[in-house]
């Protein structure tokens, strides 16, 4: 697990709460927590993720079971494909 230190000093007694709870149920199933300070890169680009992320190690099976093609929009895909036709020409005009 790895979290930010910026969640331990919130505001909010009940946010503190949950997340010392959350890590000590982690550290309780015998799996290790990292805890980045958000003044360091890591931590700054932990907590535009949340603050708080996992790595698993075994398959999610909810995740899996999900039909993935049926929540999908297409529509940006082609917007996202003209993107990398952009060439330096085009650039002179902006």
């Amino acid at each position: 697990l790895m979290v930010t230190d910026g969640l331990f000093r919130s505001c909010s007694l009940a946010v503190r709460r949950k997340y010392v709870e959350i890590v000590e149920g982690v550290r309780d199933a015998g799996a290790k927590v990292l805890v980045f300070s958000e003044q360091h890169v890591s931590g700054e680009q932990l907590k535009q993720l949340s603050g708080i992320a996992a790595l698993l190690r075994f398959p999610c099976g909810e995740i899996d079971d999900i039909d993935s093609d049926a929540e999908i929009d297409f529509d940006g895909v082609e917007a996202a494909a003209d993107v990398d036709a952009f060439s330096e020409e085009d650039d002179e005009d902006l």
